[in-house]
C-alpha cells in the first residue's frame, strides 16, 4: 500500500488519563473541537491499527506537532476502571501478567483483526454494539408493497446473533436475531423538536410502527429480508400505543391553540405541569367548553323551587377575578367569563346551589399577548 493511502491512528493521552483514538486529519480536528469521545464513538472510528507497539503519528500538543513512541509512562495515569473494562473484553486472551500498555495494544489488535477479517465467533463482547455494516434500507408494514420508510440501518453480528438498528430522526427501532430468528425488538422515540408540526409528524411515524402487526426490513446491498412480529414487544406495546396517543392529543391541542390565536410556539424539550394545565384550559376555552368550576352558590333565602335551569350560556363579567395563563412565551389574559348552560340544584345541607356533578360550570375567554 502506498504512503498516500496509509491509514494512521492517533493516541491522545489526556491529563485525566483518558485515551482517545482518531484517524485522518478531519477526524482529529473534530475530536479536538468536540472533546473526549465516548467509548462507543471511539470503537466506531477504529478501522485500522498498528500491530505491536503503538506509535504516536500525529499527536497535537499545545498546537505543536510531536512524534514519538507510546511508552508505559504515557499510560501510567490511564484510569484503572478503563483498564478493567478492557481486561473484561479480552478475557482469556490475557494471562494476567500484561502491563497497561500491553493490554491497550492487545485490545486494539483484537479489534483490528475482528473488523478487518469480519470475524464472527469468539469475538469480544463489545461487538454486540460495534456496527459491521451501515447502509440504506426499506421498512415495510404489514406486508404492504409500498415502503413505509427509507432509512439508514446499522448491522452488528457476533456468534449466532445479528442486530439491526434504525436511528431515524423520528424513531428508534432495533431487532435482534438468533440463528436467523427474531428474539427481541425495541421501539422508541425522543421527539423534542421546537415546532409542534414536526413533533406531530414524528409521533405519526412512531404510531405507524407501533400499530403494525408485522414490520419488515429490506437491505438491498445484501438482499437481506427480515420480518418481525410486533407482539415481541409484549405488554410494552399496548402501553406504548396509549402513551403515543396521549402525546399526539397534546400536540393536536397545542396546534389548535396556535391556529386559533395565529401564533407560533417554540416548544421546550420538556414542559412543566403548569404548561399542561394551561394547554388544557386554553383548548377548552377556544372550543367553548367548561374551563373551570366555581364553588356552590350560597343563597340565604332560596327560591321556591328545587332546581334552576340555565337555558343558555350567560355572561358573568369581563374575566375579573380569573387568573391569567402563561404558555411557551405568551400570556393569555381573561377577557370574559360565562355561566354555562346547566341545571342548578338546591342542596339543603350546603344551603347552596350547584349542579348534580358539583359546583358551578364556567367558561372563560382569553386574549393572547406576548409575555413581557
Amino acid at each position: 500500500m502506498g504512503a498516500g493511502n496509509e491509514k494512521k491512528i492517533e493516541l491522545h493521552f489526556h491529563n485525566s488519563g483518558q485515551l482517545n483514538l482518531a484517524f485522518d486529519h478531519g477526524q482529529i480536528q473534530a475530536q479536538q473541537t468536540n472533546g473526549a469521545e465516548s467509548d462507543e464513538e471511539v470503537l466506531h472510528e477504529l478501522l485500522d491499527i498498528v500491530n505491536g507497539k503503538e506509535y504516536l503519528h500525529e499527536a497535537f500538543g499545545n498546537g505543536e506537532e510531536a512524534c514519538g513512541p507510546v511508552t508505559e509512562e504515557d499510560v501510567r495515569d490511564f484510569p484503572d476502571e478503563a483498564i478493567e473494562w478492557y481486561k473484561n473484553q479480552l478475557g482469556t486472551r490475557l494471562d494476567g501478567s500484561e502491563s497497561k500498555l500491553q493490554i491497550i495494544g492487545r485490545l486494539l489488535q483484537e479489534m483490528e483483526e475482528t473488523l478487518v477479517t469480519g470475524k464472527r465467533y469468539g469475538v469480544m463482547p463489545m461487538f454486540a454494539e460495534v456496527p459491521r455494516r451501515t447502509g440504506k434500507g426499506y421498512v415495510f408494514l404489514d406486508g404492504c408493497a409500498m415502503p413505509f420508510d427509507y432509512v439508514n440501518i446499522r448491522e452488528c453480528y457476533w456468534d449466532a446473533y445479528e442486530k439491526y438498528v434504525i436511528e431515524d430522526r423520528y424513531y428508534h427501532f432495533m431487532v435482534v436475531l438468533h440463528d436467523g430468528q427474531p428474539v427481541f425488538i425495541e421501539l422508541g422515540y425522543t421527539l423534542s423538536f421546537p415546532d409542534v408540526t414536526e413533533r406531530l409528524y414524528g409521533f405519526g411515524k412512531a404510531k405507524g410502527l407501533e400499530n403494525a402487526k408485522k414490520v419488515g426490513l429490506l437491505l438491498p446491498d445484501t438482499n437481506r429480508k427480515i420480518e418481525v412480529d410486533m407482539l415481541l414487544l409484549g405488554k410494552k406495546r399496548e402501553e406504548q400505543i396509549a402513551l403515543t396517543e396521549y402525546w399526539m392529543e397534546q400536540m393536536k391541542m397545542i396546534d389548535a391553540i396556535e391556529e386559533h390565536y395565529k401564533i407560533k410556539f417554540h416548544l421546550p424539550k420538556k414542559a412543566s405541569e403548569m404548561d399542561y394545565h394551561a394547554i388544557d384550559v386554553l383548548y377548552q376555552a377556544i372550543n367553548k367548553m367548561q374551563t373551570c368550576t366555581l364553588p356552590p352558590l350560597p343563597i340565604e333565602k332560596p327560591f321556591f323551587r328545587k332546581t334552576i335551569q340555565i337555558k343558555e350560556e350567560t355572561w358573568m363579567n369581563d374575566g375579573k377575578g380569573f387568573p391569567a395563563l402563561e404558555l411557551f412565551g405568551y400570556q393569555f389574559v381573561p377577557i370574559g367569563a360565562y355561566l354555562m348552560e346547566c341545571v342548578l340544584v338546591w342542596k339543603k345541607k350546603l344551603k347552596a346551589w350547584e349542579t348534580n356533578g358539583g359546583g358551578i360550570p364556567i367558561r372563560v375567554e382569553f386574549m393572547c399577548c406576548m409575555k413581557a
